[in-house]
């Protein structure tokens, strides 16, 4: 049987993996924004047609548009981890691609650092954001190798049940994290990008 101890380790371990594939993530989807242009260009315009539908609204409603998509990316990142935790592992991997693709295209549009970029519009809301998805892909990596071990007959009924029970702190975790990250990211990084950009 998994002691507390032994679960909480395995829930570090599989966060710092998950932080790992997001850096691994972010730093290809730098510096391979050429080559990766036709697979995350799409995400980026979906992510700017959203962006021009908040601009319309208030920065309240914009907040909870932020919270509730990133909330359900979590979700998916989280309970996907029953497809033999692959689900996780290429959510984590795709959001870090994105944001490395997004600082590298706007630091060349806007003549601009990407170090400022990232400070400025990154880092006030990223570290909650991406700590949550960490969180979130970590503990469904937990669960696809969970699948694993049931497959093979070294996990039982208790250890499944034990898991199960683990997700909810694991999920009041993410929401408070996205929860912060939303409001900062609504009313507190567009102010800094501006300040860090002016108008480009």
């Amino acid at each position: 049987m998994m002691g507390a101890r032994e679960r909480s380790s395995q829930g570090a371990i599989t966060f710092w993996i998950a932080a790992g594939l997001f850096l691994v993530g972010a730093i290809l989807g730098a510096a391979l924004a050429g080559s990766l242009g036709h697979v995350l260009t799409p995400l980026v315009q979906s992510v700017r047609k959203e962006a021009v539908s908040m601009k319309s609204q208030s920065a309240w409603a914009t907040e909870w548009m932020l919270f509730a998509n990133n909330w359900t990316v979590s979700l998916y990142m989280l309970v996907g981890g029953l497809f033999f935790g692959l689900l996780p592992i290429l959510g984590v991997v795709m959001n870090g691609a994105l944001v490395g693709y997004v600082v590298r295209q706007l630091a060349v549009s806007a003549h601009a650092n990407p170090v400022v970029i990232v400070l400025a519009g990154i880092v006030p809301h990223g570290i909650f954001e991406i700590p949550a998805y960490c969180l979130a892909s970590g503990f469904g990596m937990r669960l696809g190798w969970l699948v694993w071990r049931t497959i093979t007959k070294r996990a039982d009924r208790a250890t499944w049940k034990r898991t199960v029970y683990a997700a909810v702190p694991t999920l009041l975790w993410v929401t408070g994290l996205l929860f912060v990250a939303a409001f900062i990211e609504s009313h507190i990084t567009p102010v800094l990008l501006r300040l860090a950009l002016g108008h480009a």
